[in-house]
């Protein structure tokens, strides 16, 4: 890898940390965190630690077949489903205190 140009005063390897989007269809349990967020969490901690420059994103996944059948079963649409998920998900880890440089949906 080629060192940067003198004006580029970055320091650190840019690290991406990619985590699985969660269906907007239910509420987290501790298998999700444990499995997917938590580790993902703790790597990108260890990588700012270390002076790298990370960006950690994820998001609710509003589209596909289990948002439908949550929707179908509680007579809503599936909009209100995703709406519903997805604030109870940014909740969850703002309370956790997971570190998402960006959480979308």
């Amino acid at each position: 890898m080629a060192d940067p140009p003198a004006t580029d005063r970055r320091v650190g390897t840019a690290v991406l940390v990619a985590v699985a989007w969660p269906y907007a269809s239910g509420s987290r349990h501790l298998g999700h965190l444990a499995g997917a967020y938590l580790p993902a969490d703790i790597f990108a901690r260890h990588q700012r630690l270390v002076g790298n420059r990370v960006l950690m994103v994820s998001g609710s996944d509003v589209h596909g077949t289990p948002i439908t059948v949550r929707a179908d079963a509680e007579g809503v649409a599936p909009a209100d489903i995703v709406d519903r998920y997805h604030a109870e998900f940014v909740a969850d880890w703002q309370r956790l205190g997971i570190s998402w440089d960006l959480y979308t949906s």
